[in-house]
């Protein structure tokens, strides 16, 4: 029986309406702030593309939803998913309904309006605001730059261009004229490296690029008083002979070749002692002052005084960057602005710096009207700039809604200047403006076993979790089921069951001929009987042999082996015993290289190794297959003819009068003769 319908239409719902599953953990489409804590595997990306649809569905237009996120191929895939799920809902019927709704579930009502409203966004799904945060701030730069106070006509370049440019102009005008800076070149110019190279123009120029890249800040200027308060002291420490002989005194092993290198230091800036030389100076032996301040106990005071006046000396490296990087980063931004260029790192500062020029407030209003609502993906890798940008621009009550998502115990970007603080302070002022939270706690991705091990690590036993602090881990995720993994031991097992019962099964329907051709196999006995002889005694060469089953079709004589190691079978069984002629075992063991010499007792006229299948291990005593068992008993042939001349030399016993004869050869063995040999066969030609 079905349920009685209410006759009277919902004037809220227009024709065609399919009830489509909407995710339990979206949050209302009005609310207005929204913080997403979700770790690894919880569905965050699922969580971004169904709340675009949430918004979409609920009277927002796709240009107007601003979604942010940290790399490329992040955008891409929301790119990807977002427009694969609006095709799909857009093309919603009540045939082909997507994951339709049961009674009593959240679930959207999709018509022929929300799928106008779907084909819609579709349809202008290129010009779809999603964005990493540079190509936002990019935007901004470019649509804007009248209220960033910037030239309409800019281009990006690389920070290594830029400052190229600046050094260049500076090292022509500036740093080759004027002192200090010329004093200061001409010192880094006459210093070597570790390794003994000189340093040059470019080593200048790496080491300024890697101070503006790395923002790094300058602890002192030079002080040429505290230069030479330190230059003076050393001189007259280690000018003195009796200070010398006690330090060397003290350590007689690399003592000696110290005070050498701190005099020869010395001497090279005697004649020309400015700070920049003495800088130097100090530089090339500093690695031995520390050596000596290690050993301050056993050197006398005035000693320990001076190299530890040492460490506290700034660099001439250090002194270079606080003298001639202000410089360079002044001419590096007035460039800049002149010619209307920026850099990667420069976005973020000059978007921030607009947002709090004249026209900050006219600015705002403008990204607020083009994107009501903005979500920002990965948000535990931010930084203060970028969150000042967001919070000045979305957390204004003008803003239709603004939803950050992320996880702080995936902050791992910090040597990219993340601030895991900036993301605890971002989330803390939200949620006391009344955000809504929302915790994605079920994983996805990982097994129940893998989830529980890592609950257990994170969260700690007996009160001493893994995180503490403001990184916590207040709501452990739970596995949800899908993704099983089946236990290696268990498959490896059921394969090999599997493999004995095919084998079980090719047994019975052929069984094994595995007969060397001199143990008395009949060719004309009934073929079930040479196949259960030939079985039998293949038996052992099977399980010492390696090979699991050795098939042969009776008929059609060609030998098949299907094999398989069994060590443990091999190991307790003896090794049967060699070839018994030296001649033998070379010629097998040339004929059949890649495997082990063939092994029979006196006499076997034909101790073979078989090799049927390509690739599989040979056995031992079987017949080889048509083709391939040639080379190989050529070569046992002209073993036994080789043999059998060399013993005609041994123990020739020629019956008179008669064609045959009986050779009485000797056997390595002593006691155990050896079986007759034709010698007609093996007597070498006789001459005309």
């Amino acid at each position: 029986m079905t349920e009685p319908q209410d006759p009277t239409p919902n004037p809220l719902i227009g024709a065609n309406p399919v009830r489509v599953a909407r995710p339990a953990s979206l949050p209302a489409a009005e609310a207005r702030l929204v913080v997403v804590e979700a770790s690894a595997g919880t569905g965050k990306t699922f969580f971004l593309e169904h709340r675009v649809i949430d918004l979409i569905l609920a009277g927002a237009e796709l240009g107007q939803i601003l979604l942010v996120t940290f790399t490329d191929k992040a955008v891409a895939e929301l790119r990807l998913r977002i427009r694969d799920l609006l095709d799909r809902l857009s093309r919603t019927t009540v045939a082909t309904g997507v994951a339709t709704a049961v009674d009593g579930a959240p679930a959207w009502i999709v018509d022929d309006d929300a799928r106008r409203r779907l084909r819609a966004a579709v349809t202008a799904f290129d010009h779809a605001p999603i964005y990493t945060i540079h190509g936002f701030c990019h935007r901004i730069l470019i649509e804007d730059a009248f209220s960033a106070r910037r030239l309409f006509d800019q281009t990006q370049v690389a920070d290594e261009v830029a400052f190229d440019a600046a050094f260049g102009a500076l090292l022509r005008e500036r740093f080759a004229y004027r002192s200090p800076d010329r004093d200061l070149l001409a010192a880094f110019l006459e210093t070597r490296t570790v390794s003994g190279a000189p340093r040059t123009v470019d080593a200048l120029r790496a080491l300024l690029l890697g101070c503006v890249r790395a923002d790094a800040r300058l602890r002192r200027p030079i002080d040429p008083e505290v230069i030479h308060a330190t230059f003076e002291r050393l001189v007259a420490t280690f000018g003195n002979e009796a200070t010398c002989a006690a330090v060397i005194a003290s350590e007689r092993r690399w003592a000696p070749a110290w005070i050498a290198r701190i005099k020869e230091a010395l001497a090279w800036c005697a004649n020309d002692p400015t700070p920049p030389r003495q800088l130097a100076a100090i530089d090339q032996i500093r690695d031995v002052a520390d050596k000596l301040a290690s050993r301050a106990a056993k050197l006398p005071a005035d000693v320990v005084a001076a190299v530890r006046a040492v460490a506290s000396t700034s660099s001439l490296d250090e002194a270079i960057a606080a003298q001639m990087l202000p410089a360079v980063i002044a001419r590096i931004g007035a460039d800049k602005a002149e010619h209307g260029q920026f850099d990667y790192d420069d976005m973020l500062d000059l978007v921030w710096a607009a947002l709090t020029g004249p026209h900050r407030d006219e600015l705002a209003q403008r990204l607020r009207e083009r994107a009501p609502w903005a979500m920002i993906d990965e948000f535990q890798d931010t930084d203060p700039v970028q969150w000042n940008i967001f919070r000045t621009v979305w957390m204004h009550p003008d803003a239709r809604g603004l939803t950050i998502v992320g996880d702080p115990k995936q902050a791992i970007y910090g040597f990219r200047g993340a601030d895991v603080e900036t993301y605890v302070a971002a989330r803390d002022e939200m949620m006391r403006a009344d955000a809504t939270r929302v915790v994605l706690d079920v994983n996805r991705r990982s097994t129940k076993p893998l989830v529980t091990a890592l609950n257990q690590i994170l969260v700690g036993t007996l009160g001493l979790p893994m995180l503490s602090g403001k990184i916590t881990y207040d709501d452990p995720v739970r596995a949800s089921g899908d993704v099983v993994c089946d236990d290696r031991r268990d498959r490896c097992r059921d394969r090999g069951v599997a493999r004995r019962a095919a084998g079980v099964a090719r047994a019975r329907r052929g069984p094994a001929v595995c007969a060397r051709s001199g143990d008395g196999a009949d060719p004309r006995e009934p073929r079930e009987r040479r196949a259960r002889g030939g079985a039998a005694r293949a038996r052992p060469a099977v399980r010492a042999g390696r090979a699991r089953e050795a098939v042969q079709d009776p008929g059609g004589g060609r030998a098949g082996v299907c094999a398989r190691r069994d060590r443990r079978a091999a190991r307790s069984l003896r090794p049967p015993a060699r070839a018994a002629h030296p001649v033998l075992r070379r010629a097998l063991g040339r004929a059949d290289a890649g495997g082990r010499r063939a092994r029979s007792p006196p006499g076997d006229r034909a101790d073979l190794r078989l090799g049927a299948a390509r690739g599989a291990p040979r056995l031992r005593g079987a017949v080889p297959p048509a083709g391939r068992g040639q080379p190989v008993r050529r070569a046992c042939a002209g073993a036994r003819r080789r043999r059998a001349r060399a013993d005609q030399h041994v123990a020739p016993d020629r019956a008179p009068g008669r064609g045959r004869c009986t050779l009485a050869q000797r056997s390595p063995r002593a006691g155990r003769p050896a079986p007759p040999v034709d010698s007609r066969r093996h007597q070498p030609p006789r001459r005309a």
